[in-house]
């Protein structure tokens, strides 16, 4: 285990996919709840606070790449996906490639227009760019994360 992925438990495998700006260190007060019944794998997604390095530019395509990667190196065919906001959109489109024995999603992202999309990617990409500059502060005990000053909106009214 390492400081970009969290694995413990034994039972069916969970895979525990987190926000777009956080680690998966925000999935630990519901670690003992889970842990007792699942194998539960939390790993943090490449370019946010604690993840690896992207190996690309910022796409969703690269997060689930990296999601379905991760499974792969856990052993996990089918697993229970839980995911909140990008980390639901994650496990939606893992599901689509028939990664998924289920899938919880808390507020998931992606169900907006295409101009919501390009605003949440660009706010991505940007945490991703503010997450490798302060990488090197990570062992002085700093983690740095962005939440939105505004929320990318799920639809939009008629005018």
């Amino acid at each position: 285990m390492t400081d970009s992925v969290h694995r413990s438990g034994s039972g069916e495998p969970m895979v525990l996919i987190h926000v777009g700006a956080n680690p998966w260190h925000k999935w630990e007060p519901v670690l003992p709840r889970l842990t007792n019944r699942f194998d539960v794998l939390a790993p943090t997604l490449p370019g946010f606070s604690g993840g690896p390095m992207l190996s690309g530019p910022a796409s969703m395509t690269l997060a689930v790449d990296a999601m379905e990667q991760a499974m792969d190196q856990a052993g996990f065919e089918p697993a229970h996906l839980v995911g909140n906001s990008m980390g639901g959109w994650v496990a939606f489109e893992l599901a689509r490639r028939g990664r998924a024995r289920s899938v919880l999603a808390f507020s998931p992202a992606g169900g907006w227009n295409d101009r919501g999309r390009r605003r949440l990617t660009r706010f991505f990409v940007w945490n991703a760019r503010l997450s490798a500059a302060t990488k090197p502060l990570v062992p002085l005990g700093m983690r740095f994360s962005i939440a939105p000053a505004h929320h990318v909106p799920a639809h939009r009214r008629a005018r």
